[in-house]
């Protein structure tokens, strides 16, 4: 009796260790895919707080394979310049806005964009936080972007292809991404694909739940985020290593 519960308990360790060795494998390989697309030597940063090699892997994908348009990223980083090099790379027409609502941060992101030669290719925006309206909050959320800025810059846009929810920082406010999809969803194009960052927290958890009600779409849960689609094709995902 002994003897079998030990057994087990170190099966279940090894599989433990051998499931996190292939994430990090994972990691790695998605790393190396995306960083391919600069030959040149520069250093982007990735840490705690970024968004992981993977996740920017399933959205260059879905970038290229689903020709995407018109882009919107809430919270600017590693992921901007990957996507702003792709659209150069592939001589892409795509609208790409990045929202920022760190002001130094937005200006570090800008200067590198400049200095990589992107800036053709994505519009960085500073956006301050202020009081969110309750018609696009959830919970006792109380602070979200600016609607009167984004409004200036969205006033002509009407089919926004691709989301990437990656902000502001979840600590500002409860549920501080929920107003995204409220406030673009009649902005939506007939086909589309919402990323949303951090989705293993509770809070993203819930916020997933109510953007797929309202969106009536469906859902596909990656690592550490999730994907919100009308139209979920799985040739976009990134190839993934086999736990043996």
């Amino acid at each position: 009796m002994i003897k079998n519960l030990l057994n087990k308990y170190i099966n279940n360790v090894i599989s433990r260790i051998i499931k996190k060795q292939t994430r990090i494998q994972q990691e790695q390989f998605a790393f190396q895919a995306i960083s391919g697309l600069f030959n040149e030597p520069h250093f982007i940063p990735f840490t705690r707080w970024s968004i992981s090699p993977s996740t920017i892997q399933h959205i260059l994908n879905d970038i290229e394979i689903n020709k995407r348009n018109c882009i919107v990223e809430f919270g600017a980083g590693a992921s901007t310049l990957y996507i702003a090099k792709l659209l150069k790379t592939k001589g892409s027409n795509a609208s790409f806005f990045s929202i920022e609502s760190d002001e130094t941060w937005a200006r570090t992101i800008e200067n590198d964009i400049k200095k990589m030669q992107l800036d053709n290719f994505v519009s960085i925006i500073y956006v301050p936080i202020t009081n969110v309206s309750k018609s696009i909050s959830h919970g006792q959320q109380t602070h979200w972007y600016d609607t009167q800025v984004l409004d200036s810059i969205f006033v002509n846009i009407h089919a926004i292809d691709l989301i990437l929810v990656d902000g502001p920082h979840g600590k500002s406010t409860p549920f501080a991404r929920y107003s995204a999809i409220p406030y673009l969803q009649t902005k939506l194009s007939t086909s589309y694909s919402i990323y949303l960052d951090d989705s293993e927290r509770d809070e993203e958890k819930e916020i997933v739940t109510e953007w797929k009600k309202s969106l009536n779409c469906n859902t596909s849960i990656g690592h550490r985020y999730a994907l919100l689609s009308n139209d979920i094709d799985l040739i976009t995902m990134p190839y993934r290593l086999k736990v043996w």
